[in-house]
């Protein structure tokens, strides 16, 4: 009897020195492959050509007890290294990998990923291409502006008769700038969080913020900073919580002003943000219209 409990108590290490030699091996095999569920993700809030602002996330990164440490570099092609951008050590490493500041000169057209491993530096197939947001702002025909505030109403004078942005049940806000200010006053940014802070769910919701600018100065200058007001508010946005992918910026500089003239009065109203709100349905409340119809 003890003879075959000795053989049994034998067999039992031996199939545990095989398990655990098995989830060593794979543990350590750092190769592309083993990153393929990983991500990394990228938003730039910087109003400014060639210039990057924002959180750089890396998710998902499967553990390796022979990693060192994590590395972010700039890269010409997505691939090879050019100038490092930050390393963290592996076993603290967190999903939000690292804080770029505003006005981060941007000296690569991409993000790549390596880790190092017993002194050698790996790339984990990972890249982000960069894109530069403020290539995207849209820039308005000014033949398509109302011809005249006074003949419209507030509404459609505030919103340029966006209809997209008007069934979230909120009037769109307004805020204003000091001029040839692209920071908000606490006053104005007290008003903001006010409207937006508590809102509940802000997934389902969707943004347009317009930024504007008065007639003083050349019209790409008020382009530029009309798009500087409006990426201001987009980070305040995000801070509340809303996803930064469902804020959608445009700069119509000088273009649609809320008063014509060039008064000290007019000037004050034009130099502003305007944010439109968007509500998606959920299913509950499309398939409740669709019993009521």
């Amino acid at each position: 009897m003890n003879k075959y409990l000795f053989i049994l108590l034998l067999s039992l290490i031996s199939l545990g020195l095989l398990v655990s030699c098995g989830g060593a091996a794979k543990q350590t095999a750092v190769s592309q492959q083993a990153f393929a569920t990983a991500s990394i993700e990228f938003n730039d809030l910087d109003a400014d050509l060639g210039e990057i602002q924002g959180d750089l996330y890396v998710r998902s990164m499967p553990d390796f007890p022979t990693v060192d440490s994590m590395i972010v570099y700039w890269s010409s092609d997505g691939k090879t290294k050019g100038q490092e951008l930050a390393r963290v050590k592996y076993s603290d490493r967190k999903d939000l990998f690292f804080t770029l500041q505003a006005n981060t000169k941007l000296i690569g057209q991409y993000f790549v990923v390596y880790v190092q491993s017993k002194g050698k530096e790996f790339f984990t197939g990972m890249n982000l291409k960069i894109e530069d947001h403020v290539g995207k702002i849209e820039k308005t025909d000014p033949s398509s502006s109302s011809s005249s505030p006074s003949s419209v109403s507030k509404k459609e004078q505030i919103t340029n008769m966006d209809a997209t942005y008007m069934n979230a049940g909120i009037d769109p806000t307004i805020v204003y700038f000091d001029f040839d200010e692209d920071t908000l006053i606490p006053s104005e940014t007290e008003k903001l969080s006010k409207v937006y802070s508590p809102l509940m769910h802000k997934e389902n919701y969707t943004l347009k913020v317009e930024g504007h600018a008065d007639e003083r100065g050349s019209n790409e200058y008020n382009l530029a900073l009309g798009a500087r007001r409006a990426y201001y508010v987009k980070r305040s946005l995000v801070q509340y919580g809303f996803f930064t992918d469902k804020i959608k910026v445009v700069s119509y500089g000088e273009e649609r002003p809320a008063m014509q003239g060039n008064t000290e009065q007019a000037w004050k109203l034009n130099r502003r943000a305007v944010i439109l709100i968007h509500k998606a349905e959920t299913k509950g409340q499309d398939a409740t219209k669709k019993k009521t119809k």
